[in-house]
Formats: C-alpha cells, structure tokens, sequence
C-alpha cells in the first residue's frame, strides 16, 4: 500500500498517486478513518449474513464489547478491539483478494475464447479432399504443376 494513500477504491485499490515516479511502496494494511467503516461494514455483513463460523471464545467475548459510540464503531471503555479489526481486516482482505482472482480469471477465459483456429485449403484453393493439388484445370484440360518445378 502506498504510503500517501488519499483514498480508498475498492473497486480498483489504486491510490491518486499509483503511477507516480515516486513509488514508496510499504508493506501492510493501513487502517484509516476511510477504511475502518469499510473493513467495518465488511465484517457485519458475514456476520448478518452467517458466511463465517468463529470459534474462538477470546473473538466472540470482544465481539459483544464492540459497539456504536458517538457515531463510529469501537470497543467499550475499557475493553480492546484488536481481535474484532484483525478479522474484519481479514475478512475484506479476502473479499478483495477473491474480487480480484475472479476478475483475472474471466480476463483468462476472456482472451482465450478470442483465440480462434483457420483451417487452410492450400494455394490451389481446391476444396474436394481427393483432388490432386499438383493438378490444374485449365480450360477442358487438366495440367501436371510438377512439370514445372
């Protein structure tokens, strides 16, 4: 992810300067005021809809803990939220990164189905499988090409 990241396109993740000459590039997932609510609404919406199963105990109890305050997502008073963004951060990672594999693979199969195969008949042009291509028809009279190579 680039280091000055302006904004968030989900569709595309590129940031305003991806073609820039500067590409100070650092590894990791940079967690903003643009894409918490992301990464957030990401996780409610496994979680509405049951796509995920979470075993972990520790996960659940923080889950409970996470709550709306003063018009943002966050942890109680006194109570942590780093299991809860890790598997938020988890969960729209994937999504993308499945968005993405989905997105390369019909470009595959895309370019492939534009490849297409010609069958070709020879110089003569003749079509008949059995006809000879070293034979010519020239007026009622059919001449031997050989004669001439």
């Amino acid at each position: 992810m680039s280091k000055d990241l302006k904004y968030v396109d989900i569709e595309h993740q590129h940031s305003n300067r991806y073609r820039s000459q500067d590409k100070s590039m650092v590894a990791g997932f940079s967690t903003t005021s643009r894409t918490r609510p992301l990464i957030i609404s990401k996780l409610e919406e496994y979680v509405r809809e049951k796509s995920i199963i979470i075993r972990s105990v520790r996960t659940i109890d923080e889950l409970f803990t996470f709550i709306w305050m003063h018009g943002r997502a966050e942890a109680m008073r006194g109570y942590n939220d780093d299991l809860t963004m890790s598997l938020a951060i988890s969960l729209w990672v994937r999504d993308t990164a499945l968005r993405l594999r989905q997105e390369g693979i019909d470009l595959t199969k895309k370019s492939i189905d534009g490849i297409s195969s010609h069958t070709y008949s020879g110089i003569y042009g003749g079509s008949d499988d059995n006809e000879n291509p070293w034979q010519m028809k020239i007026g009622d009279e059919i001449e031997d090409l050989t004669k001439w190579l």
